[in-house]
């Protein structure tokens, strides 16, 4: 039987990785070809003598071959030359998904376990492992047979080189007590192993929350809809005492140990979990966490969003990417991280993805994101590099129906004024008066203008006073300007932004300034924005959007940030 496997993910998967439809899955899987059944009408391949390349840019050359959406190219290759097999081997069967068809999960498990009961050898190719009780569009299978299926640990047992692992309820959300025990101590036996280095799991509830500690020594954790007990809340003396019990009987963090997770995904959290992991997160002394990704399906709840902070205070100084989302409906927006979570905390942030729904009815469409980005230029301003904005839009007339809020944003990310069709206005250092962008925070009425006379820069309202190249308090209190070759950096800025009034400011920007040609930059490392699209967006409305997208942010684009498209997996 033929056991189509995906390969490792590529960068963007989460744009554009799932198919249209069923449809498409379908009929992909019923033309696919197993690449390593030789039959007597496939051609035979060649012995390794007959290579006219070294083998290690073969290798290089099937390295290149190996995507995750083109296995026919990889399948034909691996019939060329003995040679070839195993390196083809190693990358075709790098990720086996379950879950990447339209076949119901216990028929394809099965077929999985036939191709591993034939070919042993393809044991040791498996990295990446993904079980699910059935495909994501499936309304008829029952998820009790995953539940029950007791060789799962005798396949767990089988693959020694595995790092990643996924376990996913797509048909129903049992309890982990309904798992049979010998698969509940093979999940958890397999969470300890050192190879492993990612680990996520999916739809589970009453999860035991002392097995939340051993969850924290993988360095890429995932947790959707893993929901603990809301008795474990019922004081934090007795959370701890399981939490106790947990870090003695795994053996993985003892007392005031390293917690090992570097990447966190939460999906639909229950408070009572994101409690208890701020609890085991709060008891380590040195954390590691680098990317958060946040997604909530709805109003969250007062308790959860406390949690939620305090997880984030934790990891203020080593978070370098965090990806926020929540609940959209076709005419509301996504919602920033409510109070009291705050990012001006964030150190060293360097990217942010976001998701922006351009069919909402609350205006302008940017508010949420820009509120966002305030608070990133408060201490992540000289850090920040790349912007993903994820956008929702039923048609293209609604990216181009929000040119005035193209320019909002525009200005907040460039510093660049865009002016009536797009044209950045003015800013260059030449010029014998340069206007900054400096507005009230009632009226937005420009408050600061910049005269350059040999050298000397004075701003008549008080807030800069720059002469002979030293910097000196402003009698305002509000800025302190300094000057090396032609770069101005003020150690405090009173610029405000109300996201309610394009013009209108509310909250201080940042902390710090830096002018290039005159030009107040907000963010000085920002290289990269990356549109990226729902996965439900069909193609032909991406590549009409594409065509949309690459004409916005004009400031940005003449400060030398790069645009990309995520769906086209650049």
């Amino acid at each position: 039987m033929t056991l189509p496997i995906h390969d490792h993910d590529s960068e963007y998967e989460e744009y554009d990785s799932i198919p249209a439809s069923p449809l498409t899955t379908c009929s992909s899987y019923s033309t696919a070809a197993s690449a390593l059944s030789f039959t007597q009408s496939q051609p035979q391949p060649q012995s390794a003598t007959d290579l006219a390349l070294p083998l290690e840019i073969i290798e290089l050359i099937i390295d290149e071959l190996a995507s995750p959406v083109d296995k026919e190219s990889l399948r034909a290759f691996s019939l060329v030359s003995h040679a070839f097999v195993k390196r083809c081997q190693t990358k075709l069967f790098h990720t086996i998904d379950l879950g990447d068809r339209c076949i119901p999960g216990e028929l394809y498990y099965h077929r999985f376990l036939h191709v591993l009961s034939q070919r042993p050898n393809f044991r040791s190719c498996i990295r990446v492992l993904r079980l699910v009780d059935s495909y994501v569009w499936d309304t008829k299978s029952d998820c009790k047979w995953l539940a029950n299926e007791e060789s799962i640990c005798d396949v767990l047992d089988q693959l020694p080189n595995l790092e990643n692992f996924s376990l996913t309820f797509n048909t129903g959300k049992p309890s982990w007590s309904s798992l049979k025990p010998c698969i509940r101590h093979a999940l958890m036996k397999l969470s300890a192993r050192p190879r492993i280095k990612a680990f996520s799991l999916g739809h589970i509830h009453a999860f035991p929350p002392a097995h939340l500690v051993t969850l924290t020594s993988i360095k890429h954790l995932t947790l959707v809809d893993l929901a603990i007990p809301s008795s474990a809340l019922s004081s934090n003396a007795e959370l701890d005492v399981l939490l106790g019990l947990g870090t003695t009987a795994g053996g993985i963090v003892s007392g005031k140990g390293h917690c090992c997770v570097e990447t966190l995904s939460i999906s639909d959290p229950s408070p009572a979990t994101i409690y208890a992991l701020s609890r085991i997160f709060k008891t380590q002394d040195q954390p590691l966490l680098r990317i958060l990704k946040v997604a909530l399906p709805g109003e969250a709840r007062t308790d959860l969003v406390h949690s939620l902070w305090e997880i984030v205070k934790w990891a203020s100084g080593t978070l370098t990417h965090l990806e926020w989302r929540t609940a959209i409906r076709p005419s509301t927006p996504a919602l920033r991280p409510p109070p009291p979570i705050d990012l001006s905390i964030l150190s060293t942030l360097r990217s942010l993805h976001f998701v922006v729904n351009f069919h909402s009815s609350v205006q302008p469409v940017f508010t949420h994101l820009i509120s966002m980005l305030q608070q990133l230029q408060v201490s992540s301003r000289e850090s920040f590099e790349v912007l993903t904005i994820e956008c929702m839009f039923l048609n293209t007339a609604e990216l181009v129906a929000c040119g005035s809020d193209w320019a909002l944003l525009d200005g907040v990310l460039s510093g660049y004024e865009v002016g009536a069709g797009g044209a950045v206005v003015g800013n260059e250092s030449s010029a014998s008066e340069v206007k900054m962008i400096r507005r009230s925070s009632t009226n937005g009425t420009a408050i600061g203008n910049v005269h350059h006379a040999n050298g000397h820069h004075v701003v008549h309202n008080g807030n800069y006073h720059h002469t002979n190249g030293n910097g000196h308090a402003a009698t305002n209190g509000y800025d302190t300007l300094s000057h090396t070759n032609g770069t101005h950096t003020p150690d405090h800025d009173n610029v405000r932004f109300d996201t309610h009034h394009p013009h209108a400011l509310s909250s201080p920007l940042s902390s710090s300034v830096t002018y290039r040609n005159g030009v107040r930059v907000p963010f000085p490392s920002l290289h990269t924005i990356i549109f990226g699209a729902r996965i439900k967006t069909v193609r032909g409305l991406k590549e009409s959007a594409r065509a949309i997208l690459q004409e916005q942010l004009p400031g940005c684009r003449k400060r030398g940030v790069r645009l990309m498209f995520g769906w086209e997996g650049v």
